[in-house]
């Protein structure tokens, strides 16, 4: 028998203890921090700093996988709009030909090639491309975590320990 949750599971939050108290500073900087990478909206994230590494505010933890991977992938569609000089019209010859192409760069392949020839056949070719590079930017920007946090923080580039200890966090 599977057991299942409708609508799923939804603990009491009990934010009347807290929602009206003012922030306050942490008496000390905690030592230790744990950051779960497992919890990302696009599934598990890889490490890129190992457990006691130094790290600055704003700096990446962790890569995207998901996005990480959809990267190539993208590109590879907007080589494929922007340098594919092939006659696809027959739509018979579609794959194969792709596939033998992607090989040689001269197309984006079946999987970016195939997809960037939809987009072309419903969007047209400016608005594909447009659509493809706004997605890759899109995919880069996750990837690298790129937010308007890190740039507040490269301006000051404190380190972590420091720039915490002059945060505030709710009281609990």
């Amino acid at each position: 028998m599977t057991h299942s949750f409708f609508g799923g599971v939804y603990p009491a939050v009990h934010k009347e203890i807290t929602r009206r108290k003012p922030m306050a500073r942490l008496p000390q900087t905690p030592k230790e921090v744990i950051i779960p990478l497992t919890m990302c909206a696009d599934g598990p994230s890889t490490p890129i700093v190992a457990p006691g590494d130094p790290v600055t505010v704003g700096q990446p933890v962790a890569l995207r996988t998901a996005c990480a991977l959809l990267t190539p992938y993208l590109f590879g569609g907007v080589w494929h709009l922007l340098f594919c000089r092939l006659d696809l019209s027959d739509a018979a010859k579609l794959f194969p030909t792709l596939w033998e192409t992607g090989f040689t760069l001269e197309s984006g392949g079946v999987l970016s090639g195939g997809t960037a020839h939809g987009f072309m056949a419903v969007l047209g070719k400016p608005a594909s491309v447009i659509v493809f590079l706004v997605l890759l930017l899109a995919m880069l920007m996750v990837v690298a975590q790129v937010t308007p946090a890190m740039r507040r923080a490269a301006s000051g580039s404190k380190s972590w320990r420091t720039s915490m200890a002059s945060r505030s966090v709710a009281s609990f």
